[in-house]
């Protein structure tokens, strides 16, 4: 009897580390992000004010004023762009009837990621979009999405979070992109940024977001 228990309670434990193993592939973009999001915890109690953005009429006037600039055929080599300029570009980028479902917008920049957070009215989502959460969240939910950005062809620069939160509930991978558009009114689960034709390449740091030129 005792070797069966032992067989048993082997069988249970490898069961046990294929389930975790399983679900921790699956929300594996969620969970790097919670880790990144502790680790900066961690190392410090405030977030710079330089990486922290708020959208205005005025950053982005700002931002196309710098982006002109960099079009010219004698333009700079690189443009950086600040926090704020930066998220008065993704707030441009919002579908103009998710526009007025946003509050308290604010983007912050972080090594080769920016992350958003807002208050959103639940509603830009279609109720299959939330799924099993569709119940337990409010009319206003505190919205959270993170992920890397890239030039994506000439002068469009695409931001596609790997993840993103409603209230304090992760959403799998599988389920970003249609959750992004609903909110870009895009097709690819990306907010389309539109640059200068002339960047070749982009690179997102706390202190700001730089265009560099193309060399061809």
């Amino acid at each position: 009897m005792g070797c069966l228990k032992n067989l048993f309670a082997m069988i249970g434990f490898i069961t046990f580390v294929a389930i975790g193993s399983a679900v921790g592939w699956h929300y594996r973009a969620e969970l790097k992000e919670m880790y990144l999001e502790f680790r900066g915890q961690a190392s410090s109690t405030a977030t710079s004010d330089a990486s922290v953005g708020h959208p205005s009429d005025d950053a982005l006037r700002s931002a196309n004023r710098r982006n002109a600039e960099m079009e010219m055929p004698d333009g700079p080599a690189t443009v950086t762009l600040t926090a704020n300029e930066m998220a008065s570009l993704i707030q441009q980028g919002i579908a103009r009837g998710a526009a007025d479902s946003f509050d308290s917008l604010t983007v912050t920049l972080e090594l080769d990621r920016i992350t958003l957070n807002a208050a959103v009215m639940t509603e830009v989502f279609a109720r299959d979009l939330l799924g099993q959460f569709a119940s337990l969240l409010d009319r206003s939910e505190h919205l959270r999405v993170s992920g890397p950005v890239e030039v994506i062809g000439s002068g469009v620069m695409g931001w596609e979070p790997d993840a993103l939160r409603l209230r304090s509930f992760p959403f799998p991978g599988p389920a970003i992109g249609p959750m992004v558009n609903a909110i870009t009114g895009g097709p690819d689960g990306a907010f389309r940024i539109m640059v200068p034709g002339t960047v070749g390449d982009v690179r997102v740091r706390p202190d700001g977001v730089t265009f560099y030129r193309r060399t061809d």
